[in-house]
């Protein structure tokens, strides 16, 4: 009787280390509003439709080293404020840079005018409604001093149409962000969306940006271009719109 009780006991312990280690486990830091399985290299769209995030959403991070105390840090001609790709690096020539007013006061979009950004000049794939462009866009070299990396994206959901993360030579992580999956089926072509990139696991390193555009337009999918503007860094990502979670 003695050594089945002290059996049944050891076993009563060894339950409870297991209980305490799953419910007590520290955090990882990274919590997502939703997640969804992608393979290691990219990451899929998570979308917030509401303004705000509960705190608890937010990864968590110190402010510290290189890290700005402002609310945004801009990343060079990040607007296209210009009005050309100073700043950036096209290869080859598949990214131009548009007028919105203009392109609508010619009515050069599909369905709908080209609306959902307060910016006056976008860099795009878009090709006037002929054909879409091939090509990559490449900014110049910029450190990390804010959590996200905000932008302003029109994508449909196409394998040849993403965004990459480059450290030196080398790719950090590529995403890819479908506009599409939040926005009007009418408007979807001309209507850009919000996108957050959390890249907190990156802060204070020295990186690039690249657009890639691979796909070559033709009847079938001549919607299938990027557009692009207001890109800069951010203590908190844009709301509402996509959030795209590192991990």
């Amino acid at each position: 009787m003695v050594n089945k009780a002290i059996i049944a006991y050891v076993a009563l312990a060894a339950v409870l280390v297991v209980l305490v280690f799953v419910f007590l486990k520290p955090s990882s830091g990274y919590i997502a509003v939703s997640s969804t399985t992608a393979p290691i290299s990219t990451v899929s769209n998570i979308t917030v439709n509401s303004t705000t995030m509960s705190t608890s959403s937010i990864p968590v991070y110190n402010y510290s080293g290189c890290i700005q105390s402002g609310a945004f840090s801009p990343v060079s001609n990040g607007n296209f404020g210009t009005g050309n790709l100073m700043s950036w690096n096209a290869t080859p020539n598949g990214f131009v840079v548009y007028n919105k007013t203009s392109l609508n006061a010619n009515r050069s979009y599909y369905a709908a005018p080209w609306n959902g950004t307060n910016a006056t000049y976008f860099a795009s794939t878009y090709n006037i409604g002929t054909a879409v462009r091939s090509g990559n866009l490449t900014s110049s070299t910029f450190q990390i001093v804010q959590p996200y990396l905000r932008l302003q994206i029109i994508s449909p959901q196409d394998a040849q149409l993403y965004v990459e993360i480059i450290n030196n030579t080398s790719v950090k992580k590529i995403f890819y962000i479908n506009s599409y999956s939040i926005a009007n089926s009418s408007n979807a072509g001309s209507y850009f969306q919000n996108a957050s990139i959390d890249v907190i696991p990156i802060l204070c390193q020295h990186v690039r940006l690249r657009f890639v555009a691979g796909a070559v337009g033709n009847i079938h999918n001549v919607r299938n271009y990027m557009a692009i503007t207001n890109i800069r860094q951010a203590k908190v990502p844009q709301l509402p719109g996509l959030i795209l979670n590192w991990t």
